[in-house]
């Protein structure tokens, strides 16, 4: 009886050994499967981190190599030509056909990243006392015309040199009643910013914001440059939507390099500015770099042959924003994102 008993034991202590074993492989296989899917998730950040880095990389370098058509930044280095040549020759500033454009449109970058440029010239201008195509905006926005004028006062009062508040704006005082950071009382270093000026939260909600941010530019500018303009900046200057849908049309493919071409095109008549148009890209640029199928974008302000010592370039600014559009072009990419001309973001 004895002997069954030390046996029962051994099966049950047995089994008990191969349970334990069981569960330990268990768990094991387990923490080992979600190791490997750490890893491979970290190994895919890392990827993309360095494919977004050498993207920028990429269009930096082009930027400070390449010249500049009507159309964009071209992909090719261009013949030195003499000053005979300049006067003589055909406009040296029409495009090639092989030009990055400053619109806003996707690219493919450096392995699975993509990018777009979009002239900071040509967008809404924060700086200076001309503030008309702001407040043009805000009103599309749906922000009624008291609150215009408030937020227009409080951005200049914020940017301006001095202290003293303006007829409907803020300065130190006011911002210290609402336990606000006191304005920098110098013009903005990053669009973002503009959450810090008094009154633009309450008198517009997060969409709306976001929405603005597309649209305005820290740079000297309001350029009216249809060949980078918005839809929404084309409406700021009471473009028809009629032509705006065949400018934006047209220039998925052609350039515009006149007033000219813009009226024959939409049978309207567009005033010829010389001071206000300019169809040449500006120095200013916001370069968007993001993945495929991931909302997170990074901006990244440049300003072209700047005051700076280390390089012909100068960011300005970097900021994360979400974009959802990046995520909707996954199914249609082919159709939607274009290939650059140059192996150097293949």
């Amino acid at each position: 009886m004895s002997v069954d008993k030390h046996k029962g034991f051994v099966l049950v202590s047995t089994l008990w050994v191969l349970v334990a074993m069981t569960l330990f492989v268990s768990y094991f296989s387990i923490v080992v499967s979600d190791s490997q899917e750490q890893a491979f998730e970290m190994k895919s950040r890392l990827q993309a981190s360095l494919d977004q880095h050498s993207t920028l990389s990429t269009l930096l370098y082009l930027m400070s190599t390449r010249s500049m058509s009507y159309a964009g930044i071209r992909m090719e280095r261009q013949k030195m030509k003499t000053s005979a040549e300049l006067f003589s020759g055909p406009n040296p500033y029409l495009p090639t056909g092989n030009e990055i454009k400053l619109d806003g449109r996707w690219y493919h970058g450096r392995g699975k990243s993509l990018f777009s440029i979009q002239d900071g010239g040509s967008l809404i201008s924060l700086r200076g006392r001309n503030l008309d195509r702001l407040k043009k905006y805000l009103a599309m926005s749906d922000v009624d015309n008291r609150a215009q004028v408030k937020l227009i006062a409080s951005l200049l009062d914020y940017a301006d040199r001095d202290v003293q508040r303006s007829l409907d704006g803020a300065e130190k005082a006011q911002y210290r009643n609402k336990g606000l950071i006191p304005p920098t009382n110098r013009f903005l270093v990053s669009p973002r910013q503009i959450y810090n000026v008094l009154n633009w939260r309450e008198q517009m909600n997060e969409v709306q914001l976001e929405k603005l941010f597309e649209q305005i530019s820290i740079y000297t500018g309001n350029n009216e440059n249809y060949n980078s303009m918005t839809a929404d900046g084309m409406k700021t200057i009471n473009v028809e939507e009629r032509d705006i849908e065949e400018i934006i049309a047209h220039r998925l493919e052609d350039t515009f390099v006149s007033v000219s071409e813009i009226n024959q095109l939409t049978g309207s008549l567009i005033r010829d500015d010389p001071f206000t148009q300019a169809f040449f890209p500006s120095n200013y640029l916001r370069i968007s770099i993001g993945q495929l199928g991931q909302e997170q974008v990074e901006w990244i302000g440049v300003s072209l042959t700047p005051k700076s010592n280390m390089a012909p370039w100068q960011i300005d600014y970097r900021l994360y924003k979400k974009n959802t559009a990046l995520r909707s072009m996954h199914s249609n990419a082919t159709s939607t994102i274009k290939n650059t001309e140059t192996p150097l973001l293949n």
